[in-house]
């Protein structure tokens, strides 16, 4: 794999305030091929080059703590999390690796190596950041190479994106979260879900292109990722067989990356963040295979359904 040391060659015109950035480098990743590696020169954030409409964000499995950058202490903008969601990075690369071994085919991925004491990818920049200069580059590096990978995937078709995280919770299973709440998710399950509750979900850009499948169908129906997963050996909720947590169970319902990254800006992408418990998915070499190919099972039976 060919590593670079500038990032997508992107180039950056920050504008305080509003974050806005213009990426030039969209045309310098249609140069490399699939597989090629591309870093930014600080070794904080990594893209890996695919060939297929899916996308795999790691923001939370990153180790290096530079430095330069002070670790985040601003409660004042809100819970400082720092914690590393261990092994995800691990688990994506496998989950890549399957692909092309089993397809000759590679989800694109973009993976922070940035420690979360330095920069949170998955808050909104002033919490993500506490407003250091150097954190917030850190922060638009990372956004800015999901924009970039998103306007090369499409060229494949329409995104499926995937956030990977890893949670702690009591109960053993992956939690979907589609940017719906535990509680939407038991409205929903018994239509009694409100008229904003779909178009704020990150499957909201597949409904509003006329796919074949409706909101209820997509979080909870015969083909739903969850359904799909459950059948394939791994629970699962969202789904036909776990439709949602029951009152007082923990879940992530899904943050900051998958609400932007599915949202009217990009209209081509739809997608979840997924939260993977550590035992059995996470914690050895051989389980991380074996998800892997579980995984890629389950995407191909979801897209052909879809």
């Amino acid at each position: 794999m060919k590593k670079l040391s500038s990032l997508l060659y992107l180039v950056f015109f920050l504008v305080w305030g509003s974050a806005t950035a213009q990426v030039v480098g969209i045309q310098e990743l249609a140069k490399y091929k699939s597989g090629d590696t591309l870093e930014d020169k600080e070794g904080w954030v990594e893209v890996i080059k695919g060939d297929m409409p899916l996308v795999l964000s790691v923001p939370h499995g990153g180790t290096f703590k530079d430095e330069r950058i002070p670790d985040r202490d601003c409660p004042e903008f809100g819970r400082v999390v720092k914690g590393i969601d261990r092994n995800t990075k691990e688990l994506a690369m496998a989950m890549q690796e399957h692909f092309y071994q089993k397809y000759k085919k590679r989800p694109y991925m973009v993976i922070a190596n940035l420690s979360r004491f330095k920069v949170d990818q998955n808050r909104e920049i002033q919490l993500a950041t506490c407003n250091d200069a150097l954190g917030i580059k850190a922060w638009n590096n990372y956004h800015d190479a999901v924009t970039a990978v998103i306007a090369d995937a499409r060229q494949h078709g329409k995104i499926f994106f995937i956030d990977v995280h890893g949670h702690g919770h009591k109960v053993q299973r992956l939690e979907l979260g589609y940017s719906l709440t535990a509680k939407q998710l038991a409205w929903a399950y018994n239509r009694k879900n409100t008229p904003k509750m779909p178009p704020t979900s990150s499957v909201a850009n597949y409904l509003s292109a006329g796919g074949k499948r409706d909101f209820h169908d997509m979080l909870f129906g015969e083909y739903a990722f969850g359904t799909l997963l459950e059948k394939n050996g791994v629970r699962a909720t969202p789904s036909m067989q776990d439709p949602h947590p029951q009152e007082g169970e923990a879940f992530f319902a899904g943050g900051h990356i998958t609400r932007k990254f599915t949202a009217k800006d990009f209209p081509e992408v739809f997608g979840v963040q997924i939260e993977f418990h550590f035992r059995g998915i996470r914690d050895t070499d051989e389980n991380r295979k074996k998800f892997a190919e579980t995984f890629a099972k389950t995407y191909w039976e979801f897209i052909e359904h879809i």
